[in-house]
């Protein structure tokens, strides 16, 4: 059996400038996967360019 890490970036789509640094280090193979916040317009980016098996859920539950 093969070890495997796994990094993930947060916040992926918050802003231009999160999406293309995650896109940079996705391309630089130092993360494996960016979490998504699909509300934010920059999300349609990532997920243009992010493979699926690279994308992962960002769920906040938050009140107020």
């Amino acid at each position: 059996m093969v070890a495997q890490i796994i990094v993930t970036a947060d916040d992926g789509g918050l802003c231009g400038e999160v999406t293309e640094a995650i896109l940079h280090l996705y391309n630089k193979t130092i993360i494996t996967r960016a979490a998504l916040f699909s509300s934010y317009g920059d999300c349609a980016d990532l997920c243009r360019e992010l493979p699926v098996f690279a994308r992962v859920a960002h769920v906040s539950l938050t009140f107020g």
